[in-house]
């Protein structure tokens, strides 16, 4: 399979990412090459639980590393992951990632296309309050 040109790449609306479980710490890498850590997990294979440092997000009762990073990538999105890479440090040169749990992931990001995304409709047609509006709420600021 040929590689993906500029062209594709630049139209493919997903995003991929790297989901990492390396000495107790969750750990995500992005297509520039960057690593964050995005929160920790306690406990032993068999009875492993996570929690993220940001939003709440959080699981218990994983038999498995795949199953925990499995667990996590339906609980995370475009928004939330970019968000955090934007906010946190890149972390790449100080974590060695042999050995690690890994999974790689493919999230939407958001686009402005009013014939498939509600969200954008509301944008384009109503304003920027009717579309604040329509978001889930967040935790308070």
């Amino acid at each position: 399979m040929a590689p993906p040109t500029e062209t594709s790449t630049r139209n493919d609306p997903r995003q991929r990412y790297t989901l990492y479980l390396q000495q107790n710490r969750l750990l995500a890498g992005n297509s520039a090459g960057s690593l964050i850590e995005l929160g920790h997990v306690d406990g032993q294979p068999g009875a492993l639980a996570y929690r993220m440092d940001a939003e709440k997000i959080s699981g218990t009762g994983f038999a498995t590393a795949s199953g925990l990073l499995a667990d996590l990538k339906n609980k995370i999105d475009f928004l939330y992951l970019d968000g955090q890479f934007t906010a946190l440090p890149d972390i790449g040169e100080s974590v060695d990632l042999d050995g690690a749990a890994s999974l790689e992931i493919s999230l939407e990001e958001f686009s402005l296309d009013e014939e498939t995304d509600p969200l954008a409709r509301r944008v384009l047609s109503g304003g920027m309050d009717e579309a604040h509006a329509a978001l889930p709420a967040g935790p308070p600021r």
